[in-house]
């Protein structure tokens, strides 16, 4: 029998719910702790798991959901997709000024026919 690259879907869904620890997240995520502190504080990146199966978790050390973790990764890059095509569709003057397209084609014309 041959050996096939198909993902199981018990295995992905155990691996999605599977914690992670804070230094595992700040590598995942590639920031210090100082930038992830204001992620959390802003309600940026979401809020650590306290309990499992209604189990308050000993301990002082936090974890996040992987699954958590892949979404915000994933909706960061999403946002960065979009930044880009906004910026391909408009200029980059436009969007990083937020400006309205300027209609180029009748100014000054109405100046030389008065």
């Amino acid at each position: 029998m041959e050996k096939t690259d198909e993902l199981n879907p018990v295995s992905v869904q155990l691996d999605l719910n599977s914690l992670m620890r804070r230094t595992q997240v700040l590598t995942a995520l590639n920031i210090g702790k100082t930038k992830f502190a204001e992620l959390l504080a802003a309600g940026l990146f979401p809020a650590p798991i306290r309990l499992i199966n209604g189990q308050r978790i000993p301990g002082r050390t936090l974890y996040w959901k992987r699954g958590d973790v892949l979404k915000y990764l994933l909706a960061q890059d999403q946002s960065r997709s979009d930044d880009l095509k906004r910026v391909a569709s408009e200029g980059l003057n436009r969007y990083l000024t937020g400006s309205a397209p300027v209609d180029c084609g009748s100014h000054g014309t109405e100046a030389h026919h008065a």
